[in-house]
């Protein structure tokens, strides 16, 4: 992923704009997926308990191999809705429910 294009998946999850869900994570790419590098103090995902080195499955019933498509499914919803993440953290899977 180039620089620009990180910087601006990282906007895009950490600025709600409108109506649109918000997460508050930086992503990065690895060959397993979206990993989360960073999360945002009393964000969504702050609060879901995800935390840096997590590795984003699926929001919803929606894979998210990569940060594209994590962007896509959550600002494919709105403030407010709640939604189901999977994520892998180090050998271990588990979902963790988000209100955006």
């Amino acid at each position: 992923m180039h620089a620009l294009s990180a910087v601006l998946f990282s906007l895009f999850l950490l600025a709600p704009v409108s109506a649109q869900g918000w997460l508050g994570v930086y992503l990065g790419a690895t060959d397993e997926g979206a990993v989360v590098t960073e999360g945002v103090p009393d964000s969504p995902a702050a609060r879901a308990g995800i935390e840096a080195q997590d590795v984003l499955l699926a929001i919803g019933d929606t894979e998210t191999p990569t940060a594209e498509a994590v962007v896509a499914a959550i600002g494919s919803r709105e403030a407010g809705d709640r939604v189901r993440i999977r994520l892998r953290r180090g050998e271990r899977t588990r979902t963790v429910a988000v209100k955006l």
